[in-house]
């Protein structure tokens, strides 16, 4: 879930992320688990605020604009 910048701080976040728990609640789900690029420290503080921890690693590699697997 993206807000656009300029809805922030009028939460619109909270309440997307107050939707997605009570529907996985429902869906009798264990675990949700969110992606946040390392650099988006507002998002951090936003997640660890609504009780989610940071517990390790999302690795990602673009084969994009390698050439080193071409024939």
């Amino acid at each position: 879930m993206i807000v656009d910048p300029q809805y922030r701080g009028r939460g619109i976040g909270q309440q997307l992320m107050d939707w997605v728990e009570r529907y996985a609640h429902r869906e009798d789900c264990e675990t949700l688990v969110l992606d946040a690029y390392v650099t988006n420290h507002p998002a951090h503080k936003f997640y660890q605020r609504n009780g989610y921890q940071i517990v390790g690693h999302h690795f990602v590699k673009s084969l994009r604009y390698t050439d080193r697997y071409t024939d």
